[in-house]
């Protein structure tokens, strides 16, 4: 500190005498550097009003914006306001932080909080289980851009299907319950996985990003295009009692991968 106050006063000692440079130094980062902080976070903050929702379908809860505020242990969570603003700027997805309820921005196992009470200074919180079908607002206007993009093969598919799980469709409905399109299953991004046609070759995988349900899953569904949710179920409507010449195959009888 006096360090910085003798360059300072060196650099203005021609034009402002000592105690002068003193207190612009001490009013600058005491005054003003405060209320730019302060300016900073209300600029991050949505001035529309937020809706809370216990709901969350991401393994690892990146989309979960409800209101619980305590740990699993039972320690009270740190408002994430009351961070250092270094800190905060690191969780950029965080959204408004004037509140103390378990988040996850930084791809955690599962949503957290800061809490003084533990002795490594945070601990996870428990949310509950994720959900199949929520219907998450604002959705749409926070996904990260697309990875990658449709293909319209020349094939002929059935959107005819008679498994009550799914695992004999063969249609061509390519987002999940809730409008995410869906990654190809050729593919290795954004999402790394063993669900290719080599390891499921009668699960109707191939080359395409069409829902299909090679595990056994209660019903098809295929992995998004969009980073931090990695896979959902799709909605490919009721099975029939009779699909007549269909051709598709049930699911493999190789070792199912969990998504």
């Amino acid at each position: 500190m006096n360090k910085r106050l003798d360059r300072c006063c060196l650099k203005f000692e021609r034009v402002l005498p000592p105690v002068i440079c003193t207190i612009l130094f001490v009013f600058f980062f005491t005054v003003i550097v405060p209320v730019i902080v302060s300016l900073i976070r209300h600029h991050l903050r949505r001035e529309t009003p937020i809706e809370y929702s216990e709901c969350y379908e991401d393994a690892n809860g990146l989309d979960y914006h409800g209101t619980i505020n305590t740990t699993r242990n039972g320690y009270e969570c740190m408002a994430w306001a009351e961070l250092k603003f270094k800190v905060l700027m690191k969780f950029s997805s965080l959204g408004p932080s004037d509140h103390n309820y378990c988040r996850n921005p930084n791809g955690n196992l599962t949503a957290w909080c800061y809490t003084p009470e533990s002795d490594i200074g945070w601990d996870f919180c428990d949310i509950g289980e994720p959900s199949e079908d929520c219907n998450i607002p604002g959705l749409p206007l926070t996904l990260p851009p697309k990875t990658s993009t449709t293909v319209a093969p020349s094939d002929t598919f059935e959107e005819c299907y008679v498994d009550v799980q799914g695992t004999d469709y063969r249609g061509t409905i390519n987002s999940t319950t809730n409008g995410l399109d869906c990654q190809i299953w050729n593919e290795q991004s954004p999402h790394q996985h063993t669900f290719t046609p080599e390891n499921y070759p009668s699960s109707g995988l191939e080359d395409y990003n069409y829902c299909r349900n090679p595990d056994g899953k209660t019903r098809p569904w295929c992995f998004t295009i969009y980073p931090s949710i990695r896979w959902q179920h799709c909605n490919v409507g009721n099975p029939a009692e009779n699909c007549g010449s269909s051709t598709a195959s049930p699911m493999d009888s190789s070792t199912v991968e969990s998504a």
